[in-house]
C-alpha cells in the first residue's frame, strides 16, 4: 500500500480487530481463507468448516484503517474434535507470540 493512500492522521491508528488466515497444510498454493474479527479484545475464535483429522496452517494479524499488519508465523493445528462439524479453537494471543 502506498503511503499516500494513508491519511496523515492515521499514524499508528488504533487496532480495529484481527484477521485469522487459514488453509489446509497439504495445499501448495497460498490461498488462505480469512476471518475478520472486529474489536481489539477478540482473544479467541472458532473456525468452522474445517475437517476432522486434517492439519491446517493458521496465521493471525491485527488490522486498522491502514490495512492488515504483519502476519504471525504460521502455526500448524490439527483438528481432533470428535463432533461431525469439527472446529478449531485457538487463542489469538498464543498465535501472536513469537
Amino acid at each position: 500500500m502506498k503511503s499516500s493512500l494513508i491519511p496523515e492522521d492515521a499514524v499508528n491508528p488504533a487496532i480495529l480487530g484481527y484477521v485469522i488466515s487459514f488453509k489446509r497444510s497439504s495445499c501448495t498454493d497460498n490461498n488462505y481463507i480469512k476471518c475478520y474479527l472486529k474489536g481489539e479484545s477478540s482473544f479467541c475464535h472458532v473456525i468452522r468448516g474445517v475437517h476432522q483429522g486434517h492439519t491446517y496452517e493458521v496465521q493471525v494479524a491485527a488490522y486498522n484503517i491502514a490495512g492488515e499488519g504483519k502476519h504471525s508465523l504460521p502455526k500448524l493445528v490439527k483438528v481432533c474434535h470428535s463432533s461431525r462439524s469439527a472446529s478449531i479453537l485457538k487463542q489469538v494471543k498464543q498465535l501472536l507470540k513469537i
